[in-house]
């Protein structure tokens, strides 16, 4: 799913591709539909699900 001409988080880097690649999903999703609930962002409760897990990460370390 391509919202974005550009997706703003395809430069991100967290060592393991599948963890990239969901990082750009859900950053792409939370740019273009910002302020709404997760439930109306993500379109399949498995998304959802995957984004809740996503975030849950412990490993992942964000530097601003």
């Amino acid at each position: 799913m391509k919202i974005l001409e550009k997706n703003l988080y395809e430069e991100c880097n967290f060592g393991d591709k599948r963890l990239t690649q969901r990082a750009a999903f859900i950053g792409e999703l939370l740019s273009v539909k910002y302020g709404q609930p997760l439930s109306k962002i993500f379109k399949t409760a498995s998304d959802l699900k995957r984004g809740y897990e996503f975030l849950l990460i412990q490993k992942l370390i964000l530097k601003s």
